[in-house]
């Protein structure tokens, strides 16, 4: 039933070996076996080599930051120095700041570190004025597709490793099955357990296909909480078989399939252990029986943070990681007193209180992990353009990918969506930001589609303002109105006012409108009788330009809500629409195109500004239906005093016919090996023999370097002094003489041709091949064209191209 879910398939990881990347199909046993034994041999020799301290210090997880914290840096390095700690779990600070420590913290450890971070978006989690964003699982949940999922795991795992960490706390795994739930909401792909299985295990494979650890969080699950386990213990009363069934449903799917890790949350469930105030963090109940036992997992077990106040608040420093250890964990995650809780676990091994053999066994446990992570051979993190390494443009079409298939039409009643753009009729239009005090990126983008009249108001919306933006509106067809500085406290109502709730419905009352929420979908339960609503989820630059080209349909909207929020917003509702043929703008990764590559095209244009071929002018590049390079260079004229070129000028596109039938038929001929490009003119044409033609290279020709004169003005010996027609020449019907048409009135006469083509050949060559840009050649062109392919250039551009597209 599971597999029904993906939408896209994976091997499974060799069997007994959670260390083996999940989707690795090993080539044989014995290499297998090799391998393990070559694995299992580094971590023997390791343990074999450590003190009783170094060895106890691979249990530790202590917080480390980069914000230029110098207090908690030269506390780092005491407990390196001292208690020989095993890992590292980074919060703020910046990439550059963060690679440089690691470095600096790998070289005072004799046992390479283990380092971890919350990246469940993307190192931008904790990192977050550093690095982009990615999409939040909640958003994510929307998603129909998977493999999109799995590509986001790929990718955040190259961010991690590309500033040294090996480990990342992410999926979380919680079935976020309670609107109220104040620490879990938006970190979870939402309630539906299937769907929380299904993207947790993409998200788990493409982190780990990326040589990180995943670690499946918040064992046995946390999402049916009304407190925060930071501030103290959440207690969930489910049957032993609610539990099974839904909480444990997301964990089995992965502990089955190859996730290298998992995080105890700080809970108390009563029906898998009774113990009063007893955190299933210290529960042997849960962690050994329950999860190692039952569920047969046999990788690293980590505890949720220990200076939490759902443990430390019954248990105390020391007390509470000689526990941790007794219940069946194997890293203690930032110990409120590394000296406390080192103390403590000595005294416990020489009692015997504390068995040592499981202790060993996780300590090996940490090192055969650290060996499968590459750290038996650690290099330092190269400190150089690291942050635009992690900020890709591979990495933020990714996200615009992502967030464009987790956008949710919840409601189209009135049939709005998708809007047909117009551009004559400035008054159809009106957007309302409310929670904005300037003009969004989400106006600017609509504005870029069609003519809109922006507005703006504060989300506690005074009653006069009110009233009076309600008269501006009340005569516009359509007005978009957008919610935004939500938040994601559900005792806040999301940050919905009940301001902002009733002066949508007075606008609705009045007008049809659009409403687009950039928050929380638990928002949806405040607004169920909105006719027509756009779950964005988000409210960053990359959401916003979205869900403006999607209202006009310049992609298909698809994604289906994550969770339940009103009776009117139920599991897995959205409306799926159609692209229209319009244009919309996308990065070039997005379509499998480089911005490194298009880049040059600028260089390309300066160089043709340089040389004189052109004053300026605009470059568009679109593939697949997106724009993805537009940009203007130079001026209007040659003028020093000119204008500089805009990206929307109009311009009068002559020589089209150059590129758009001369040019692609020559290459249909020489691709059939009918013309040769090295060949001259005259081996061509019969009537360039004895002209200075006949030896022009048709390649020097096409590019302009073959000495023609630029053009030839033909027109003004068949003009009057008026500039006018001459009628020997022009007549305004048609008829056997004068059949050449000149426009839908003027016709010219046949013997002109004959005269125009003497002038070409008869016309002096420039002294110098120099680039000189010349129609004449493209004249040559299209006769040579005609005369290989018998047929002339019209009927064969027609023919091979234009009929077949």
């Amino acid at each position: 039933m599971f597999l029904t879910v993906l939408s896209f398939s994976f091997s499974s990881h060799l069997e007994g070996n959670v260390w083996s990347r999940a989707s690795e199909i090993q080539p044989d046993t014995a290499t297998a076996n090799a391998n393990l034994r070559q694995a299992q041999s580094w971590t023997d020799s390791m343990f074999e080599s450590m003190t009783a301290d170094q060895r106890l210090g691979q249990l530790f997880m202590v917080r480390a930051k980069s914000d230029n914290d110098a207090a908690q840096n030269t506390e780092v390095e005491r407990l390196i120095r001292t208690f020989h700690i095993g890992s590292l779990c980074f919060f703020k600070g910046t990439p550059e700041q963060q690679a440089a420590l690691t470095n600096h913290y790998q070289e005072l450890s004799a046992v390479p570190l283990l380092v971890s971070q919350d990246a469940e978006w993307g190192l931008a989690m904790r990192l977050q004025e550093s690095v982009m964003a990615f999409p939040k699982q909640l958003m994510l949940g929307a998603i129909q597709d998977n493999a999109l999922i799995y590509e986001m795991g790929k990718e955040i795992a190259r961010q991690c490793r590309r500033i040294g960490v090996q480990v990342n706390f992410a999926p979380v795994l919680d079935i976020n099955s309670n609107p109220k739930n104040p620490i879990i909401g938006e970190r979870s792909f939402g309630e539906d357990r299937f769907n929380v299985a299904a993207k947790s295990y993409a998200y788990m494979l493409g982190l780990q296909d990326g040589d990180v650890m995943a670690c499946a969080k918040h064992f046995p699950g946390h999402g049916d909480t009304e407190v925060d386990s930071h501030k103290d213990l959440p207690v969930i009363n489910h049957s032993r078989e609610e539990i099974e069934e839904t909480d444990l449903f997301p964990f089995k799917v992965l502990t089955q399939h190859g996730v290298q890790s998992v995080m105890v949350a700080h809970l108390s469930l009563p029906a898998l252990d009774a113990t009063p105030n007893q955190p299933t963090t210290l529960s042997r109940n849960v962690v050994t029986d329950l999860l190692q036992t039952q569920m047969q997992f046999k990788g690293l077990i980590f505890t949720d943070a220990m200076e939490m106040r759902g443990i430390s608040k019954y248990h105390k420093n020391g007390d509470a990681e000689v526990k941790a250890l007794q219940a069946g964990n194997d890293v203690l995650v930032l110990p409120n007193s590394v000296d406390a809780a080192f103390k403590s676990i000595k005294y416990s091994l020489a009692n015997g209180t504390l068995d040592s053999s499981e202790v060993n066994r996780s300590i090996k446990k940490i090192l055969l992990a650290k060996y499968y992570l590459g750290l038996n051979r650690y290099t330092p993190v190269s400190l150089s353009d690291i942050r635009s390494d992690i900020n890709s443009n591979g990495a933020a079409a990714l996200k615009r990918r992502l967030t464009e298939k987790a956008l949710t039409l919840v409601r189209n009643t009135d049939q709005l969506v998708p809007q047909k753009r117009t551009s004559d009729n400035a008054t159809a239009y009106a957007s309302v930001a409310i929670g904005s005090p300037t003009t969004t990126v989400f106006q600017q983008t609509l504005s870029s589609i069609a003519p809109i009249a922006h507005f703006q108001i504060n989300k506690w919306i005074p009653t006069d303002s009110g009233a009076q933006l309600l008269r501006q509106l009340k005569e516009k067809s359509v007005v978009f109105v957008s919610l935004h500085g939500l938040n994601s406290k559900p005792d806040q109502n999301f940050g919905l006012t009940e301001k902002t709730i009733s002066f949508i419905r007075s606008l609705q009352a009045q007008n049809k409108i659009i409403l687009t929420i950039f928050g929380n979908p638990y928002c949806l339960r405040s607004l169920d009788d909105v006719r027509n609503v756009l779950e964005a989820y988000n409210d960053d630059e990359t959401t916003q330009q979205l869900a403006a080209q999607g209202l006009f349909a310049q992609f298909a909207f698809s994604g289906k809500l994550p969770i339940s929020a009103s009776q009117n917003a139920t599991l897995h509702v959205g409306e799926t629409t159609t692209n229209s043929t319009m244009l919309t703008y996308g990065t070039p990764e997005s379509v499998g195109m480089s911005t490194e590559k298009l880049e040059r095209v600028g260089d390309v244009m300066q160089e043709a500004i340089r040389a004189g071929a052109t004053p300026g002018g605009v470059v568009l590049v679109a593939k697949d239906g997106k724009i993805v390079f537009h940009k203007a260079f130079g001026k209007q004229t040659y003028d020093a005093d000119a204008r500089s070129v805009e990206k929307d000028d109009v311009y009068d596109l002559a020589s089209v016919t150059k590129v758009a039938a001369s040019t692609i038929s020559v290459m249909k001929l020489y691709e059939e090996g009918k013309l040769d490009l090295h060949q001259v003119v005259g081996n061509y044409l019969a009537d360039t023999k004895g002209t200075n033609k006949e030896n022009i290279v048709i390649e020097e020709m096409m590019a302009h370097h073959a000495g023609l004169q630029p053009w030839i003005p033909f027109y003004q010996k068949t003009l009057d002094s008026r500039a006018f027609p001459l009628t020997q020449y022009y007549q305004s019907q048609e008829t056997s003489d004068y059949s050449v048409p000149v426009t839908e009135k003027i016709f010219m006469k046949n013997t002109l041709i004959d005269t125009v083509w003497r002038a070409i050949y008869d016309s002096e060559m420039r002294r110098v091949k120099a680039y000189k840009y010349s129609d004449l050649g493209f004249y040559l062109i299209g006769k040579i064209v005609a005369d290989v392919s018998k047929e002339p250039l019209s009927d064969f551009a027609a023919e091979h191209f234009y009929t077949p597209m």
